[in-house]
């Protein structure tokens, strides 16, 4: 996973902006998932909601906002621009932390072995962070 410094040094050459704000929200749920809080954010669905959010309260462009945060997905994939970004339903059922069906399945560059059974991302997990998100 890229740092914070990494994903703003990236952004800043691709589009002239460090988007500090839309990095800061797409890892937001770090502290409570570690390593597994990309399937909070980090797919199709999670990149409109943090634009939308970001956008609005910080004015900024809507459309960097979004290219902003697709850097940020493809940075911490270390896939570059091979691979379309996931969507939230491509994470069901997996390890919270890589897509696990259509041209993602069987890509996981890193180990998950620990203790995958216990972080199985369902749809009711993704509801319920959706549902603390929004209570905030």
């Amino acid at each position: 996973m890229a740092s914070r410094k990494d994903h703003e040094y990236d952004t800043e050459k691709r589009l002239g902006t460090k988007a500090t704000d839309i990095h800061k929200a797409m890892d937001h749920m770090f502290a409570q998932f570690y390593h597994r809080h990309r399937f909070v954010y980090h797919h199709k669905e999670g990149i409109i909601e943090i634009a939308k959010r970001v956008a609005y309260a910080n004015n900024m462009d809507y459309d960097l906002a979004v290219m902003a945060a697709e850097c940020h997905v493809r940075l911490d994939f270390h896939l570059g621009w091979q691979l379309s970004i996931p969507c939230k339903d491509d994470y069901l059922c997996g390890d919270g932390d890589w897509p696990t069906i259509g041209e993602w399945k069987g890509l996981c560059p890193w180990s998950t072995s620990l203790s995958d059974k216990h972080f199985g991302v369902t749809q009711e997990i993704i509801d319920e962070v959706h549902r603390r998100l929004n209570d905030e």
